[in-house]
């Protein structure tokens, strides 16, 4: 260095400890940048197979209703599995409550006539399984036998 005016001249550019608090902090924050960058594909993959479940859900749904519709005897758990497109399900129905319809005056006959309808209500759970996850849905469903 030359001596001017009794002060060092310093020859431009950057120390090397300088050098190093500016890559700790250019590191720093593309690791954070990485971080965050793949918290939201996680965030938006999961969002993806809920709304992807989300969707066959209620194509499910009906398929169970037409199974109970059908069933006929005095069952009070049906349960059974299947697949739908891509989704796999599986489904667990009990029987919640049994009641007769109500009463009613017949023109008629001009009398009280029981209903020969039986109403059936049923407590239905199901789960979706696809690509490896799973999603839980339940819903109530009433069913009417004529006798």
């Amino acid at each position: 260095m030359k001596l001017i005016r009794g002060k060092y001249n310093r020859l431009s550019g950057f120390v090397l400890l300088e050098l190093l608090v500016a890559m700790l902090i250019l590191f720093g924050v593309i690791g954070l940048g990485a971080q965050i960058y793949s918290g939201s594909m996680i965030s938006a993959e999961t969002a993806n197979h809920q709304i992807h479940m989300a969707t066959h859900a209620p194509y499910v749904a009906d398929e169970i209703q037409d199974l109970l519709t059908q069933a006929k005897g005095s069952n009070t758990r049906l349960e059974g599995q299947g697949t739908m497109w891509d989704i796999e399900y599986v489904w667990d129905a009990t029987l919640n409550a049994q009641s007769k319809g109500p009463s009613y005056y017949d023109d008629t006959s001009r009398s009280v006539v029981e209903s020969p309808n039986e109403f059936f209500l049923w407590q239905v759970q199901f789960e979706l399984q696809h690509e490896g996850k799973t999603q839980v849905f339940s819903f109530l469903f009433t069913t009417r036998v004529n006798q």
